[in-house]
């Protein structure tokens, strides 16, 4: 081969690895920005659920007349009211605080269209009050997640558990953990996400599809109870 006919395969052989290795990190930025997007979707998807349910919510207790005020799918202080009032008028513990219990309670009203809030609502008790937290330990989770379950429920085990968030402030301190749960006729014990929010009596099982808004909720709890099923 001529020396020239050797300069031409190299200069060939230099172009082909050229393009090869750029066309590897044209495909490695792609996937890359596919990801954020994929994340970034998952989490405007999530905040929409929440910010529905929230007006489903709003819409539920105004029906009942307990004047959530606007309908805008946030938890301010009207809706906050309305659930008390709601509470109250339901003979339930008044909280503020939509947990299973109100959350059953509140369908059968809109159901059956009683009870209807009262005309003149509860006192109401800031939710900023300074406090001490409830103990972030499995025993005392797992006293507030056995009295969420349904009759003959049991709560086998609790794992994976996270707290974080205020600690001086009621509603404000967060939980997370993985609850397996034997429920009657089931084949199979069952693992439940729960999101527990602290109160001042201790922990309470919260409605995830309600407070899993990533503006309120500690980014580490959020990741663990409002991104799993």
């Amino acid at each position: 081969m001529s020396r020239y006919g050797f300069r031409l395969l190299l200069s060939i052989l230099a172009a082909s690895i050229l393009v090869t290795a750029c066309s590897s990190n044209g495909s490695s930025t792609t996937t890359t920005k596919a990801t954020t997007t994929t994340k970034a979707t998952t989490t405007t998807t999530k905040a929409a659920e929440t910010r529905s349910e929230v007006l489903d919510l709003q819409r539920n207790l105004g029906t009942l007349g307990c004047n959530p005020g606007p309908l805008d799918g946030e938890l301010g202080p009207d809706t906050l009211g309305a659930i008390r009032n709601f509470q109250s008028s339901a003979g339930l513990t008044v909280d503020g605080i939509v947990g299973p219990d109100t959350s059953a309670a509140l369908a059968t009203a809109v159901r059956t269209g009683s009870p209807r809030c009262k005309a003149t609502p509860p006192p109401t008790t800031s939710t900023s009050k300074a406090v001490a937290a409830p103990a972030c330990t499995v025993a005392a989770v797992s006293a507030a997640i056995t009295a969420s379950l349904p009759p003959k429920s049991t709560l086998e085990s609790i794992s994976d558990l996270v707290c974080d968030g205020d600690q001086a402030t009621v509603g404000a301190y967060f939980a997370a953990t993985f609850a397996a749960v034997y429920s009657p006729g089931a084949d199979d014990i069952v693992t439940y996400t729960e999101l527990l929010i602290s109160t001042p009596t201790g922990w309470k099982v919260v409605n995830r599809s309600v407070y899993c808004d990533a503006s309120v909720v500690p980014p580490e709890i959020y990741a663990q109870a409002c991104t799993t099923n």
